[in-house]
């Protein structure tokens, strides 16, 4: 099985209304490492490492569940600064198992991932592999921008030897509506 899904940017999935987007909870790290190991082996203990994040309040750990079966995971949290990017709040995780794809459960795993970190930073990175063009569009339609291309970025090099460093900023506050009544 290749390591991303092939990438048609005019063809479309079928939305899976059945699919919700929660916050993790220990019961989900089994789920969760078994989406992980969707792209590959996972280091021994890893399943500690989930039920770690899990239970850190630092950072967010989401999972796209469908009837209580987790379909996909996302984590974001603050990194310190390093030699190959910058300090902030990075998007740690979005994998998706390969046969739940293009149902839109990575698109709100990230969104949900988005508006966690806008209640806490102005700005959220990302690093992806060059050659996963579906994850890139993703970030894209969230307002992430490319910042740089290389080997590796937040400790993370990657399968082909290229990797993205994407950005998003918060975006501006938007004006409550006026209800009825109201002009």
């Amino acid at each position: 099985m290749p390591l991303f899904a092939p990438y048609s940017p005019d063809v479309r999935g079928v939305v899976d209304e059945g699919i919700v987007v929660r916050p993790a909870g220990a019961h989900d790290v089994a789920g969760v490492v078994v989406v992980a190991e969707s792209r590959g082996p996972q280091a021994e203990g890893y399943a500690d490492r989930v039920a770690g994040w899990v239970d850190d309040p630092a950072p967010r750990v989401l999972v796209a569940d469908r009837d209580g079966a987790v379909v996909g995971w996302a984590m974001a949290g603050p990194r310190a600064d390093g030699p190959d990017a910058p300090a902030g709040y990075y998007v740690g995780a979005l994998t998706v198992l390969p046969e739940e794809r293009r149902r839109g459960a990575g698109d709100r795993l990230l969104a949900g991932l988005c508006d966690w970190t806008w209640g806490r930073a102005t700005r959220l990175w990302s690093v992806v592999n060059a050659r996963n063009l579906a994850s890139i569009a993703v970030h894209r339609r969230h307002g992430f921008d490319e910042v740089d291309r290389g080997p590796a970025f937040a400790g993370v090099t990657f399968t082909g030897g290229e990797g993205v460093l994407l950005r998003a900023d918060r975006p501006p506050a938007t004006p409550p509506r006026a209800t009825r009544g109201e002009r």
